[in-house]
């Protein structure tokens, strides 16, 4: 049985955004298999998309995959507790100084390993930008069944896990800033200008890491597809042994972990 690497950039549930890579490793050769969209219809209601979608990863992992997605899976942790004091305990130590990012009831100790880990800050799962795709992964994982066949792992231990499948958060730009050893990833948003340039200049910076044939490359038409990608990449970079960055207090990673590759020299 062939290991599927699923890799989703999440859409709200009113959006057309929701873009999905497969990756597949046949032999020595890391294949990006597909890319495609979550299902559409106008009849759908809200519960309906969620269904579809599950239904629609459960097919692609085919019994076995790791599905990475770029969307928060929980709120912080700090707004549910009630007390000082568990505050203090769940919260991590930051060595950099950015803006609202200590913050708990903004960020989570998942964010904060970003920025500790490549100097990169995700969006806060709180903020109005991003509280739609963190409310529709909320939902999704408030319902047993779906849970049950995404498996999602929200702390550091991916390689303890003996499911079938596995579902764990990612951030695209860190990826590419471990993968590329880049200090600042290139603008490659569908609204800036000359996006076919663009794409074809990341395309080409991941070629020598992951096979795509000119076919697949025709259907990377936007940047959500092309973060999709990179999750997918991701999901089989961190899979490999010793695969991900590993935080120095994993005992503070319960409510989400992001996970980056670890990339050897």
């Amino acid at each position: 049985m062939t290991k599927k690497y699923i890799g989703v950039d999440l859409g709200a549930w009113l959006s057309k955004k929701t873009s999905i890579a497969v990756i597949i490793k046949n032999k020595d050769k890391i294949i990006l298999e597909k890319v495609e969209h979550e299902p559409l219809s106008k009849s759908y209601t809200y519960l309906e998309r969620d269904a579809a979608l599950v239904e629609l990863l459960k097919t692609l992992a085919d019994n076995s995959a790791v599905i990475a997605i770029d969307a928060p899976f929980s709120i912080p942790s700090a707004l549910k507790m009630k007390t000082e004091k568990e505050l203090y305990k769940f919260t991590n130590k930051l060595s950099k100084n950015y803006n609202q990012i200590k913050n708990p009831y903004l960020f989570d100790n998942s964010a904060r390993f970003v920025l500790d880990t490549v100097d990169e800050v995700v969006l806060a799962p709180c903020a109005t930008l991003i509280g739609a795709y963190t409310a529709r992964m909320a939902h999704i994982f408030s319902n047993e069944t779906y849970t049950s066949i995404l498996n999602p792992i929200t702390s550091p231990n991916l390689e303890e896990q003996n499911n079938s499948i596995n579902t764990i958060e990612v951030y695209p730009r860190a990826t590419l800033k471990v993968l590329l050893k880049m200090k600042e990833i290139p603008q490659y948003k569908k609204s800036s200008k000359n996006f076919k340039e663009k794409k074809e200049k990341m395309i080409e910076l991941i070629k020598d890491i992951v096979e795509i044939s000119d076919e697949i490359k025709n259907k990377i038409k936007t940047d959500d597809d092309y973060d999709a990608v990179i999750c997918a990449l991701t999901a089989y970079l961190v899979s490999q042994d010793d695969g991900y960055e590993k935080p120095d207090n994993p005992e503070l990673f319960t409510n989400s972990f992001i996970y980056i590759p670890k990339i050897k020299n």
